[in-house]
């Protein structure tokens, strides 16, 4: 049988309600606008090189909110969506922010609008400043891997790689060494993984256009 949803008292749906509305009013003076509120808030801004949408994902547990912000940079390339870099807040800087934001009472509301103000201001909006071209998005994936989500230990690396192909083709060999060279260097001593990466290289050679290769 399906489970039950958790009902959410009013009170605290009021406590999500007050964070959206602080959040909205900072956000938007850096051109952000709101696309969609609920359980997913999202904000979205156009960029040099396509579009910048902040997510904030609430899940209600018991007697308070699960809070997570997910960045996604979408590069728009002849009127198509061709790559969308993902991270969350968290990974940006998990010295400062927790996987997922509590929010349970009046006094939370105060210190998570706080927390959305620094990582907005501190993470959010730097993150968007490096990565609104192709170029600098691909300088940011091979300087910090770590922070891109994806299904496989090489999503990073492969959104390089998409990247790459959006570009002239003398910028795209060059980007394509320096992705192996990246990959090289950080699994150093690896054979396994450096094996593992051999074998996505012949995969992508297969589906290249041949000018690329």
């Amino acid at each position: 049988m399906p489970r039950k949803s958790t009902a959410v008292p009013p009170e605290k749906a009021k406590l999500l309600q007050d964070l959206i509305s602080r959040f909205d009013a900072l956000v938007q003076q850096d051109g952000f606008e709101l696309q969609a509120e609920g359980r997913e808030t999202t904000w979205v801004r156009k960029q040099q090189a396509g579009e910048a949408s902040i997510h904030l994902n609430a899940s209600f547990k018991k007697r308070s909110w699960r809070l997570g912000l997910t960045l996604r940079q979408v590069y728009v390339d002849a009127g198509l969506e061709r790559c969308v870099l993902r991270t969350h807040l968290q990974l940006l800087n998990p010295e400062r922010f927790a996987a997922h934001l509590i929010l349970a009472d009046p006094l939370d509301l105060e210190r998570r609008t706080l927390d959305l103000q620094d990582g907005f201001w501190n993470e959010v909006l730097p993150f968007f400043a490096a990565v609104d071209t192709i170029q600098k998005g691909i300088e940011v994936i091979l300087q910090h891997s770590d922070w891109f989500i994806g299904p496989s230990r090489w999503k990073p690396f492969l959104l390089a790689d998409q990247l790459a192909g959006l570009l002239e083709v003398s910028e795209t060999t060059a980007i394509r060494q320096r992705i192996a060279a990246a990959v090289q260097h950080k699994h150093a001593g690896n054979p396994e993984m450096l094996a593992s990466w051999e074998q996505v290289q012949a995969s992508l050679l297969q589906k290249r256009p041949p000018e690329y290769d």
